[in-house]
This record gives C-alpha cells, sequence and structure tokens, in this order.
C-alpha cells in the first residue's frame, strides 16, 4: 500500500485487515470455505475502509500507519503482540521485504514510539 501509489491508509488496524482465503485444489473458493472452517490465516490480505487515507510518500506518515496498527495490534491481539515485529515488520513477507524503502520508514517508527503518533508543534 505504502509502495502502491503513496497511499497511507489513516486508520490501519486489524479491524481493516481481512484474510481472502486461498482456494484449495480442485474446488472453487466457496466450496473450500464451507468445507474447510478452521479460519486458516493463509490467504490474501485485503485492506478496508479508506476514510481516512490519504496519499503521501512522507516517512512520517507511513510510520505514523505502522504505529497505529502496532497499537491496535497488541490492544486487540496481546498475545501475540511479540511477534508483531518479527513477522509483520522485519519478515521478507511482511512490510521489510515488500517495501524498498521500509529501513527509513522503520527507522522514523522508532521515533514515532518515542513520542507517541503525534508530531511535535515546534517551530
Amino acid at each position: 500500500m505504502h509502495s502502491v501509489g503513496g497511499v497511507v491508509h489513516g486508520d490501519l488496524t486489524s479491524s481493516n485487515i481481512m484474510v481472502r482465503p486461498t482456494s484449495q485444489a480442485g474446488k472453487t473458493n466457496g466450496e473450500a470455505h464451507a468445507v474447510d472452517q478452521d479460519l486458516s490465516l493463509e490467504g490474501e490480505i485485503v485492506l478496508i475502509d479508506f476514510g481516512l487515507a490519504t496519499q503521501s510518500i512522507q516517512d512520517e506518515d507511513r510510520a505514523v500507519d505502522l504505529y497505529v496498527l502496532e497499537r491496535a495490534f497488541g490492544s486487540t491481539h496481546p498475545r501475540q503482540e511479540g511477534m508483531f515485529a518479527e513477522e509483520v515488520l522485519e519478515s521478507q513477507d511482511g512490510y521489510s521485504g515488500s517495501f524498498k524503502g521500509s529501513r527509513v520508514v522503520l527507522n522514523r517508527l522508532e521515533e514515532v514510539r518515542r513520542r507517541g503518533r503525534k508530531r511535535s508543534m515546534v517551530g
């Protein structure tokens, strides 16, 4: 999302993320879902609710997106909070592996964490 058109979600929480299950061999997506009710997290990630979205190429805006997701993840999924940095931010399948400018944004995320998501009003 950040690399495609410079989209910043503005409300990136787990409530605004859905997983579209991958179909099983020989079955349509609907049939696979009806047979396999195991709530697997395998599939395509789909983001919804772009009501607060903007276009921005600013590392600050991208870092705030990640900060909001991190805070939402920790409050909604506390047992999995420890895996956020490793799986979502740092893995090759996560942010680092999918966004070329991730290192700069992740460094900026450290600054955002220290102060909270609000920008400094000094200046």
